[in-house]
């Protein structure tokens, strides 16, 4: 398979655990993976999900949880359209495939945020290569921000966007 785009995503859940996410991250979105275009086949999903871990999931699935009301938002934004990069960043996600998710960081996060107010990052360099939470799967197999874990949901959004994931009235 040869991957020639790359997408960063954000989805919106319905759980009590997405929206302990937003509210804790301040933003829109409680979830960040990667969407992979082919030239050979069709769309993939690579994600570190609470139930899975790194996974691959067919993009269809996605849409599916959107039209049925489990995903209640969803954008994306391309990071690549260049064949080479989307390989460097697919053979890095694989490196990854099958790791485990690492809800103990979840925990660390959020206190980290509420604690310090995302001061003090030397708590974050404290990292289980064997797990991994959705946004350092992203950062790392990606390779964004110099690998920098205290981009948490928001602050990828952010980082992609250049503004906050919702505005003042949300």
């Amino acid at each position: 398979m040869k991957p020639v785009k790359v997408y960063i995503c954000w989805t919106r859940g319905k759980a009590f655990v997405s929206w302990l996410i937003r509210k804790l991250d301040g933003g829109r979105f409680n979830h960040v993976l990667l969407r992979f275009v082919f030239a050979d086949g069709g769309p993939l999903i690579y994600e570190s999900h609470i139930g899975t871990g790194v996974a691959i999931s067919p993009s269809e699935q996605l849409m599916e949880a959107y039209l049925s009301g489990k995903v209640e938002d969803f954008c994306e934004k391309l990071i690549t359209d260049n064949q080479d990069e989307a390989k460097e960043i697919w053979d890095r996600c694989r490196k990854m495939h099958g790791k485990k998710y690492d809800v103990l960081r979840i925990i660390t996060y959020y206190l980290w945020i509420k604690l310090t107010h995302r001061k003090n990052k030397k708590v974050l360099k404290i990292h289980d290569p064997n797990r991994y939470t959705c946004n350092e799967f992203v950062i790392e197999g990606a390779n964004i921000g110099g690998n920098d874990f205290s981009l948490t949901i928001e602050p990828l959004f952010k980082y992609f966007w250049g503004h906050p994931s919702k505005g003042d009235d949300e």
